[in-house]
């Protein structure tokens, strides 16, 4: 039997840590980046996994994580941050709106038990508690992260999929890291749009997105795509997908403008399909309703 490798090099200085529906990107240079922190209930396989990946070679300056970057604030991107913090002393930066979201109370505690929850569900008590963070930086559109010379990431702002998504471009690898302003793909069922805050804006940021040179997708769920064409492809999907269920949405809110039974059905018949991330039922629901929200809203003025 073939051992599965526990993370590979996708470009000189950049890892992948497979994980289970959520890889974890490791930017190697003066200082680590890591793309996002999954959920707890991944953080300490995470951890072994990267310090097994410090172990390729001697000559790198830093052996931890000493910056993780977020694409958003949602719980399946946030959840092993306080774990990083504690073990790596690692600096945390993202957009204003993620950093202002992360030091409310109410947020903190609403990504913990989301996180419980998605233990509970698969049966993987980690231990770990999503508290508060240490102050964060806050990017914004046009910012620059110096890796090494003539080496960077630059910072775009992609919301849709929540008001306070950005997304990464490393230079000159030409890598994406979009989060969740792609959808995510699902088995057999395509690419699933995640239009949670606005539709508009979300096809917006898609059609943003496809303007770039990119030879690689470092997607937050599931795998990574290599090759311009595939890429081009996957973001061409992204948006025939999103205004596929657009419509969807219009025609069942033509017939009942209940938020609840519409999802509830997509839940039940659409969604039924084995699909490559399925977190707690309330995660679930609270996204397809915030989507109905945002079609109802935007084209019918509900």
């Amino acid at each position: 039997m073939v051992k599965k490798r526990n993370f590979d090099f996708i470009t000189e200085g950049l890892a992948v840590i497979y994980q289970k529906m959520f890889p974890i990107y490791i930017i190697i240079g003066e200082k680590n980046i890591m793309i996002d922190s999954a959920l707890t209930a991944n953080a300490r396989d995470i951890h072994e996994k990267i310090e097994e990946l410090f172990t390729q070679d001697r000559e790198w300056k830093s052996k931890k994580i000493d910056t993780i970057l977020l694409t958003h604030s949602h719980y399946d991107h946030t959840g092993g941050c306080s774990y990083f913090q504690e073990v790596y002393g690692s600096h945390i930066e993202a957009s204003a709106l993620t950093a202002n979201l992360l030091k409310k109370d109410k947020v903190i505690g609403f990504i913990e038990s989301l996180n419980r929850e998605y233990e509970s569900l698969h049966e993987i008590p980690s231990g770990i508690k999503f508290e508060r963070l240490a102050p964060m930086g806050e990017l914004k559109e046009g910012d620059r992260i110096e890796i090494a010379a003539g080496r960077y990431l630059e910072v775009y702002e992609t919301p849709g999929h929540t008001r306070c998504s950005i997304s990464f471009m490393l230079m000159p690898d030409k890598v994406l890291f979009p989060g969740d302003s792609l959808g995510i793909i699902a088995d057999k069922a395509g690419i699933r749009p995640l239009f949670l805050s606005s539709y508009t804006a979300y096809e917006a940021s898609i059609k943003k997105l496809q303007k770039l040179d990119v030879e690689i997708l470092a997607l937050s769920h599931n795998k990574f795509i290599k090759g311009k064409d595939k890429v081009t492809r996957h973001m061409m999907k992204a948006l025939a997908g999103a205004d596929a269920f657009k419509k969807d949405i219009l025609s069942r809110l033509a017939k009942t403008t209940d938020y609840r039974e519409i999802a509830e059905d997509f839940l039940t018949h659409t969604l039924a399909l084995p699909t490559a991330v399925m977190g707690p039922k309330e995660a679930v629901m609270i996204n397809l309703t915030a989507m109905i929200k945002a079609v109802h809203k935007e084209f019918m003025g509900g």
